[in-house]
């Protein structure tokens, strides 16, 4: 009987052995994993930040040292009148100072990654780079294309830019893409949305807000 009883307990403290090595093996497991997944995020931050420098410079053609000043500036209102706004970037120059814009509007198929960049001083766009879209190649296959983006170019901040069909007979007027109507709208409300973010943080006016998603600037017979 004694035999019995020692043998159970034995049995007993070595189950105990094997769930606590368990529990240990399986928190080891979770922490080594957490880590992981904490390095590809940092991974995947450090390329998309070096992603965006490199779209700036590719925009001035220089190698300004560039400030991310988002958390700086954003507030409630800015968000709600320019949804398609992420980031703020500052580049200060000999020749004076330019700000960055990363904005994410909607198009036909998803959110269009572009950055564009204004001149505080002239109260311009520099230009503009389309970073990533998921538009319909056949319909968005010129998006990225310079004869395109060129056209944002030099550029008022005020008033706000405007889509035509055929022919641009106003300084604000962009002709869309030929088949892509949601997608070169899209294209502008980003600019505009840079525009507006910029008028109200450097400039500080009051501005119109601009729409996440285009649908609201087509009409039945454009589509």
């Amino acid at each position: 009987m004694r035999r019995s009883i020692a043998i159970l307990n034995i049995m007993i403290i070595l189950i105990g052995v094997l769930i606590l090595g368990g529990c240990q093996n399986n928190q080891t497991v979770s922490g080594e994993q957490t880590q992981n997944q904490g390095k590809e995020e940092k991974i995947i931050d450090t390329t998309i930040q070096v992603e965006e420098e490199v779209a700036i410079h590719d925009i001035l053609s220089n190698d300004a040292e560039i400030e991310n000043i988002t958390g700086d500036v954003f507030e409630a209102s800015l968000e709600e009148k320019f949804p398609a706004l992420k980031k703020v970037f500052k580049m200060v120059q000999k020749e004076g100072c330019d700000y960055a814009f990363l904005v994410s509007p909607v198009g036909y198929q998803g959110s269009i990654d572009m950055m564009i960049v204004v001149n505080e001083e002239k109260k311009m766009t520099v230009g503009i780079k389309i970073l990533h879209h998921d538009e319909t190649p056949e319909y968005a296959e010129y998006l990225t294309q310079a004869w395109f983006t060129d056209r944002f170019k030099d550029k008022a901040v005020n008033p706000y830019l405007e889509r035509v069909i055929l022919e641009a007979e106003k300084p604000n007027e962009i002709v869309q893409i030929t088949g892509s109507t949601v997608s070169s709208q899209a294209a502008i409300n980003g600019v505009n949305a840079a525009m507006g973010a910029f008028r109200k943080i450097v400039l500080g006016e009051e501005t119109e807000g601009v729409p996440l998603n285009v649908l609201t600037h087509i009409t039945a017979s454009e589509n």
